[in-house]
This record gives structure tokens, C-alpha cells and sequence, in this order.
């Protein structure tokens, strides 16, 4: 009873022509479906006119299965990097990954002195101590938590590159 209270009040037309409860259910079903595909396509039309876009040409689009692939595309883009890197993070771990990713972004300022880099990370989870640590551990005071690496790297590159580091 409550289902068809829903369906009678929120799709009307529906219920118009709907006597047995089955055909109500597949009707809702169809408008369901119908109403998906053509509900994306009116917000999509109504962003598209309000919000700035850009367009991609799809043979530019890669997928990455895992975060080993996503790892070594990342490695891959900062390598080729020629004018600026943009690095957007809700985490900078203590793993060797991470430290890793920090030592490739050492390398290239390095080699390439012109080189911009901005690296906006999530603030809360940068501000802890290393993985493991205690809340009332001092491992934040002693080491600045995980963004203490990148405070290094903006230390160390700040007066040949354009290093900037920012928490939201």
C-alpha cells in the first residue's frame, strides 16, 4: 500500500493507466529507466551552460586499474613535466611510495629550474604524525606530521622554482 501511495503521488501519469499492481510496478520500472537517461542528459545541459568547460579528446584519456598503474602514470607525468605540476591529495604518507613521489618531485626542480609546482593537500590527514602514531603522541611536534616533507621541498626550492603548498 505505501509503494502505491508513492507511485500515485510522485508519477501520476503512471497510475492513470495502471489497474493491476504489476503493470503499475513495470511502468514504474520503464519511467525509471526513461527517466534516468534523459534526467542526466537535462543536468548535464544545464551545467554545461553555466559552468566553464573544457574539451578532451578522448584518445588523451587513460584508465588506471590499480594504484600501481595510477602510481607509475603519476611518476610517468612528472618526469615529462616541462612548465608546471598541479598535485591535488587528500594523503602524503611516510610509505615509500610517497617518498618515492617526493623524491622524483626533488629531481625534476632540480633538473628543470623553471618549473612550477603547487601541491594542494587535505590538511587534517597532512597534519598528522607518521602511520601509527598516537593522538597524544609527540610525533607531530617532533616531525610536523606528513606535510613536514613537503615543507622541505618548498624550503629547498623556493628561491629557483615556484613551490607552493597549500592545506584545505
Amino acid at each position: 500500500r505505501d509503494t502505491r501511495m508513492v507511485v500515485k503521488r510522485f508519477f501520476p501519469r503512471v497510475w492513470a493507466g495502471s489497474s493491476p499492481p504489476y503493470r503499475l510496478f513495470s511502468s514504474v520500472k520503464n519511467v525509471f529507466q526513461a527517466s534516468s537517461s534523459s534526467f542526466a542528459l537535462e543536468i548535464n545541459q544545464r551545467l554545461s551552460r553555466r559552468l566553464p568547460r573544457f574539451g578532451i579528446d578522448p584518445s588523451d584519456v587513460s584508465f588506471q586499474y590499480s594504484p600501481k598503474e595510477f602510481y607509475e602514470g603519476l611518476i610517468r607525468g612528472i618526469k615529462t613535466a616541462e612548465r608546471r605540476i598541479v598535485l591535488s591529495t587528500l594523503y602524503l604518507g611516510d610509505d615509500d611510495m610517497s617518498q618515492d613521489l617526493l623524491e622524483e618531485l626533488r629531481n625534476v626542480l632540480r633538473a628543470r629550474p623553471r618549473l612550477k609546482l603547487t601541491v594542494i593537500v587535505d590538511g587534517n590527514r597532512n597534519l598528522r604524525g607518521p602511520s601509527g602514531a598516537s593522538a597524544n603522541n609527540t610525533a607531530v611536534e617532533k616531525h610536523g606530521g606528513n606535510f613536514s616533507a613537503l615543507q622541505t621541498l618548498v624550503q629547498e626550492f623556493t628561491p629557483h622554482n615556484q613551490v607552493s603548498c597549500y592545506l584545505f
